[in-house]
């Protein structure tokens, strides 16, 4: 936006000050200003017919109020300000100005040298050096004094560490500590950090695009081409037109791990970036490590690192000897906390699997925040992403959960992976349930069902076995719904108590399912069955632990609740599938043909599902009982007819 202003001759009172090009910060074209007599002018008149520069206009304002040769004082403020608009020779238009504030120029040699203006500073200081002592000799050892004390006390404001206050739940940033987060109102969650990288550190060298040019030239060890263009045309130029295209993009590894490839899709991509969270404990570590196991058997040629930033060499191996893994020269450990050492391994060693455990420990030395900040963990999961897709390295990365039950930070990681694995489990029991929760290689509805013993985790092949493995007999109160989690159908039970409340407002009390969805499914029932609820507590829970979001299950849990009420069993090989409106009407749901194929497979006979099902199904040979329903108020009576046919 700056123009150039050429003060040829520019005569105020006779007197001929400027005779340089002086660059300025002025909204305008170039002005050739020639002759321009400012005696007898205002010089507000003046300023505004320079187009801009409100600046100069106060500092002609001062000059042409008093004499310039003799008693002219220009305030250093002013002179300040015009550096700070981008002055930066003023040093050479000056000529034959007395200056009696000498002690303010410190501020424009501090100005100077400590912005980009060094050149136009240094200029100024030349000149004023040489200029000084022809006009007052006397005040120059107090002007060279105050100029090296701005010297010295600009580089010291230079060196100046600059810090914030960051929220460690979110990554919101302020200037000061707040009490509560003004974004995610969390409480006491702002924590000091540095701004900038660490002293003596090469900002330029450690950037994402540096380590992605480092990382490019093994890509090609993974089956990857070697891409050295920033643009490559969407259509393999090797493959001909008409033949099919590239499978590369498809090649997944064997993990040999089932549960595990079907929750990452088919299997692992070599350039996918997977995100591992769950509570301390739970076998995270113990996964990965049997994943290195299975890894390593079925690719023969396949290099595997993991990386540890809590465990020592020592702790990662006695782990692996428990658990039967053997290296056989294609496992490489390393416990390292700092990422830049973690990659110059990585260089060397050019694995295709990198396992880094955990998020929380790893930091980067080219900030200087703690580990575990937000700021360090936006950095770490961004260098692993340019690792992983630079170099067509598959990186598994663990990270903690927080109290309240997702993966710490996940505002600023879960955006940078490709996938995002929640490992659950109950405290009292065995089974741990792997969820998909992110995946762009596969469906993100996902579930790998595991069980731990003590040789490490076991596949549970058939899950619906183990949510049913307590049911003995009938018992009212209970129900057995047909979940699909992802592509996999699950049959879980689910159990209900309703119980006489001496509370003015009865309690919903729920576990597995949002207590919302009992609080309507109990509306619905009081409304359209006549059932006496506002008056009772209802306490609901999904057997073995498991959490169901799917509305497949409401004609489930509706008969469990109404079992309890009533205190009527329901056979012991029923299965419920079916989603309630309000209205009271049942709905069908998604590949109810699958759901009824895993009941056949566990040995129940009947199925209680909508009536508006399609004819296909319903007039197939399944090899047991269907039993359409229309409206929850049929239940009732689909009950009795049920049991009067047995007697009879």
């Amino acid at each position: 936006m700056g123009s150039l202003l050429a003060w040829a001759s520019l005569d105020f009172s006779g007197f001929e000050i400027f005779h340089e090009f002086v660059p300025a910060v002025a909204v305008g074209n170039v002005l050739g200003l020639k002759s321009i007599d400012a005696k007898g002018k205002s010089p507000r008149r003046l300023g505004r017919k320079l187009k801009g520069g409100h600046r100069l206009v106060e500092l002609f304002a001062s000059l042409g109020r008093r004499d310039l040769v003799h008693s002219c004082n220009i305030r250093s403020v002013e002179i300040v300000e015009l550096l700070n608009q981008g002055l930066s020779s003023f040093g050479e238009c000056v000529q034959s100005i007395t200056f009696d504030a000498l002690h303010d120029f410190r501020n424009i040699i501090r100005f100077a040298l400590t912005t980009r203006l060094f050149l136009g500073g240094f200029c100024a200081f030349l000149l004023l050096a040489f200029a000084l002592p022809f006009i007052h000799p006397f005040p120059c050892c107090f002007f060279f004094r105050h100029a090296f004390y701005g010297i010295k006390k600009g580089s010291e404001d230079r060196m100046k560490i600059k810090t914030q206050y960051s929220c460690q739940n979110c990554g919101h940033n302020s200037a000061k500590w707040l009490g509560r987060c003004p974004s995610c109102e969390a409480w006491s969650s702002f924590v000091e950090e540095t701004i900038g990288a660490a002293p003596g550190v090469n900002v330029q060298q450690g950037s994402l695009s540096a380590v992605r040019d480092e990382f490019r030239a093994i890509k090609n060890l993974t089956g990857g081409s070697l891409e050295k263009e920033d643009w490559v045309p969407l259509e393999d130029p090797d493959v001909a037109e008409g033949e099919a295209p590239s499978q590369s993009h498809l090649r997944r590894l064997d993990t040999g791990i089932a549960e595990l490839d079907r929750t990452l899709g088919g299997g692992l991509v070599p350039d996918s970036f997977v995100l591992i969270g769950g509570d301390p404990g739970i076998g995270k570590s113990t996964l990965l490590l049997q994943m290195a196991k299975g890894l390593i058997e079925n690719q023969e040629d396949l290099r595997l690192l993991y990386v540890s930033g809590e465990e020592s060499i020592d702790q990662i191996r006695g782990r692996a000897h428990r658990l039967g893994v053997k290296g056989k020269g294609k496992i490489f450990l390393a416990a390292e906390t700092q990422l830049e050492k973690a990659f110059a391994s990585i260089q060397e060693l050019k694995p295709h699997v990198v396992i880094m455990d955990s998020l929380q420990t790893f930091s980067s030395g080219y900030l200087t925040s703690a580990p575990g900040s937000v700021s360090q963990v936006r950095e770490i999961a961004a260098r692993l992403m340019t690792l992983a897709k630079s170099a067509g390295i598959a990186v598994f990365l663990v990270g903690h959960v927080t109290k309240d039950g997702s993966i710490a930070g996940p505002k600023t990681v879960e955006h940078m992976v490709d996938t995002v694995l929640y490992f659950e489990g109950e405290g009292g029991q065995s089974y741990r349930l792997l969820r998909t929760v992110k995946n762009r290689f596969g469906s993100s509805r996902e579930l790998g069902v595991f069980e731990m013993d003590g040789e490490g985790l076991r596949e549970v092949a058939n899950p619906s076995s183990l949510f049913l493995s307590e049911r003995k007999s009938p018992v009212p109160g209970t129900s057995i719904a047909a979940s699909l989690e992802g592509s996999r159908p699950i049959l879980v039970e689910l159990q209900a108590l309703v119980a006489p409340t001496a509370l003015a407002t009865p309690r919903r009390t729920s576990v597995g399912m949002d207590t919302a969805r009992i609080s309507l499914l109990a509306a619905i029932l009081e409304r359209h069955m006549g059932l006496s609820l506002a008056q009772r507590d209802l306490f609901f829970n999904v057997a073995g632990g498991l959490r169901l979001s799917e509305p497949a299950c409401d004609l489930a849990a509706a008969a469990a609740i109404w079992s309890s009420l009533e205190e009527r069993a329901f056979p012991a090989d029923w299965v419920f599938i079916g989603e309630l409106a309000l209205t009271g009407e049942a709905r069908r749901v998604s590949q109810t043909d699958t759901r009824i194929l895993e009941a056949k497979k566990l040995g129940f006979k009947t199925v209680v599902l909508p009536g508006n099902t399609t004819k296909a199904i319903l007039e197939r040979d399944w090899g047991l009982r269907l039993l359409p329903i229309a409206q929850i108020r049929e239940l009732s009576s689909l009950y009795r007819e049920t049991a009067s046919s047995k007697k009879s």
